[in-house]
């Protein structure tokens, strides 16, 4: 053994042996710390911890198509007895969709005309009276709602707030030859004779509006989807009415009466709708949405006040807790644009459209109409309750984030 030790040649192959070994090693170090142009990338492209469900037809929007950060889907295979899920998915998602909207809207409203003018001699014998009406603009507010989807057979699950609060002023002052008659107020002072010169009129709105509703979007068609949903929905809603009516004589006020109207609502109940989505191409889209809802409302308080300022008398009259069941309608009709990016971890949607809301016999403003005449100064008069509906218009224009 020892022998075999000392001679050389043993020695040799050891060396040999080791030499390679330490030189393929040094070399696998140095070709492996090499940087390469796709390490960066698979680093960055780690696998989520559950795996990413795959966005709904047609909304494969990876660019360039060979993206090892972004691989292609599989089209899916459609079954025709089945309603194929369109809500969006993105890569690897907490299921969480949050929208705000700018609102930009026209309050309306049944009976708040201010007075009739009435020319003070008769032409023929005939006498042409016209109306003035309350003039109302549109006024900016603001929604915003937050979201979830499930996995449960593709439901979700939204919630929305909006705030619309707006005053509207309109005033006139009589012509030459004509003066105004008042068609608001109490049964004392709407007496044939009572004339003015000026009229002006305020309408304070406030209306705050909530709304949770359970739904599912699918397809209908390769370019059609629906999203038909069901839940409740809230309305507080403030109105309050200021009018002024003066009669001036020689740059004298000679009479002066003041109205002060008001009511305040709280309703809830239960609201279906459906939106509909016609595909113009990838990315844009047509769309339409239909709500409708039946609340009960319960009007905590009714105000009527009439103030004569010459005389310095004030006449008020008060109603609380009048329940009543009120209809509401809502439809929009608008434009949409959406896409996916940072390979479909995010998807984005803005939408701008023109909608239409009634709230049935929401005035709740009293009306006295004549019943009868017995003689020259003795009237009887009939209050009417509600007046007419309240109503709004205008353009919303929306921007949807989904994570």
């Amino acid at each position: 053994m020892f022998n075999l030790l000392m001679k050389p040649k043993p020695w040799i192959a050891v060396s040999l042996l080791l030499a390679a070994s330490i030189f393929g090693q040094g070399f696998g170090r140095a070709k492996n710390s090499q940087p390469k142009s796709c390490a960066s990338k698979k680093e960055s492209c780690k696998p989520c911890p559950a795996p990413c469900p795959q966005p709904n037809p047609p909304t494969q929007l990876c660019q360039p198509a060979p993206n090892p950060c972004c691989p292609s889907w599989p089209v899916p295979v459609l079954n025709a007895g089945y309603n194929y899920p369109a809500n969006t998915r993105t890569r690897c998602p907490w299921n969480i969709t949050f929208d705000a909207s700018f609102i930009y809207w026209q309050p309306l409203e049944d009976n708040l005309e201010l007075a009739i003018s009435t020319p003070t001699t008769a032409t023929f014998g005939v006498i042409d009276s016209s109306v003035i009406r309350m003039h109302t603009d549109y006024k900016p507010g603001f929604k915003v709602g937050l979201g979830g989807k499930f996995d449960y057979d593709n439901w979700d699950l939204h919630g929305e707030y909006t705030w619309f609060h707006n005053t509207n002023n309109t005033s006139a002052a009589a012509a030459a030859g004509y003066t105004f008659n008042m068609i608001q107020g109490s049964p004392e002072n709407i007496q044939l004779g009572t004339a003015f010169s000026n009229v002006d009129q305020s309408w304070h709105l406030g209306m705050d509006i909530g709304e949770l509703v359970l739904g599912r979007s699918y397809y209908v068609g390769t370019q059609l989807t629906f999203h038909p949903t069901f839940g409740a929905r809230g309305a507080w809603i403030r109105q309050k009415v200021d009018e002024a009516f003066t009669q001036v004589s020689s740059g004298t006020v000679v009479e002066e009466q003041t109205f002060l109207r008001s009511s305040t609502s709280w309703a809830v109940g239960p609201q279906v709708g459906l939106d509909a989505n016609w595909m113009l191409s990838k990315s844009f889209r047509f769309y339409g949405c239909g709500e409708a809802d039946i609340l009960y409302t319960q009007y905590n308080r009714l105000v009527d006040s009439h103030t004569n300022e010459i005389l310095g008398t004030t006449t008020n009259t008060r109603q609380n807790d009048y329940g009543a069941v009120r209809t509401h309608l809502d439809l929009e009709l608008g434009f949409g644009w959406g896409m996916y990016f940072d390979c479909n971890k995010w998807y984005m949607d803005l939408s701008a459209g023109y909608g239409f809301q009634v709230f049935f016999d929401q005035n709740m403003f009293r009306r006295f109409t004549e019943a009868s005449a017995s003689g020259p100064t003795t009237v009887s008069y009939l209050s009417t309750l509600p007046n007419g509906n309240l109503y709004v218009q205008g353009l919303t224009v929306t921007f949807k984030l989904d994570f």
